[in-house]
């Protein structure tokens, strides 16, 4: 019956505020845990799933720090639990004290004015090289963003053969698209 009732524990030691989920597409939207580690300085275990499991791709959850993450790695000793985690592509850590509760919150911001970057292609209908990467760098959390279109994106992957730039983006949860044609700019903007 002990074991039973630290199950249900571990499992509501995190409480979700909001659970306002993105479309996904190639990356998460919101809220991603990389790592979560519950440790005494010497000691820890991996708290990673148990935050994972309610915080993932949504924008706020409250967290609290306790021995039902993952049990308790160091008895009587003080511990904290170290969060690594992405919000919309930005990368945070926070560390929350032994029986204390932290909101993780992606959505302080405005989202619907900022470019989230979903897919990007440039090239040809026959033969094209996917700029993604590099567009979302240079492009996320902005407001506005010019795109240069040209081979220094991602190579030239038709010789000789004039290349259009498709980019396909977000402004909160609105779907958009910019293009421009090879030696020309694609405005991306949440206006």
């Amino acid at each position: 019956m002990k074991n039973w009732i630290q199950s249900i524990l571990v499992f509501t030691s995190i409480i979700i505020s909001t659970t306002s989920v993105y479309a996904q597409r190639h990356r998460s939207r919101g809220i991603e845990i990389l790592n979560a580690n519950y440790s005494s300085g010497s000691r820890s275990c991996d708290a990673t799933y148990a935050v994972a499991r309610f915080c993932d791709n949504t924008d706020s959850c409250a967290v609290t720090s306790s021995n039902n993450l993952c049990g308790d790695p160091h008895f009587r000793v003080r511990k904290v639990l170290y969060v690594e985690y992405l919000c919309f592509g930005q990368r945070y850590n926070i560390s929350i004290p032994e029986n204390q509760t932290q909101q993780i919150d992606c959505g302080g911001r405005n989202h619907n004015r900022e470019i989230y970057v979903d897919q990007a292609t440039y090239g040809t209908r026959r033969n094209w090289c996917d700029p993604t990467n590099v567009i979302a760098n240079r492009c996320d959390g902005q407001t506005d963003c010019d795109v240069y279109a040209s081979n220094s994106l991602c190579g030239d992957p038709d010789f000789r053969v004039v290349k259009d730039l498709q980019v396909v983006y977000f402004c909160g949860h609105n779907r958009r698209v910019a293009s421009a044609r090879e030696n020309s700019y694609a405005r991306l903007s949440c206006y």
